[in-house]
């Protein structure tokens, strides 16, 4: 339930955040039916990948790809102590 609600809430702000997306799709001639058909495969799609433990390996893939720009700094140089990734299973 817990789980759900969260996802419900996710949904929703989503969907607050790229509402200037959604207009600019408007203006380039989708429909409301193929706007609501996007938006509907989108969170099928993340239901069903998260529901089938794709969600783990996507989210160990992203991290493997994304964080190690954390150990960075913003002039390019690495940070002390070195970042370490470690995932708590």
């Amino acid at each position: 339930m817990l789980s759900f609600v969260g996802f419900l809430v996710q949904s929703v702000l989503l969907l607050q955040r790229r509402i200037v997306e959604f207009a600019i799709l408007r203006t380039m001639g989708l429909s409301y039916w193929q706007l609501g058909g996007l938006i509907a495969f989108e969170q099928i799609f993340l239901i069903v990948a998260g529901n089938r433990r794709r969600g783990t390996l996507l989210g160990l893939q992203i991290g493997a790809l994304m964080l190690p720009f954390l150990e960075l700094t913003e002039r390019g140089s690495r940070i002390l102590p070195p970042f370490i990734i470690t995932t708590q299973w």
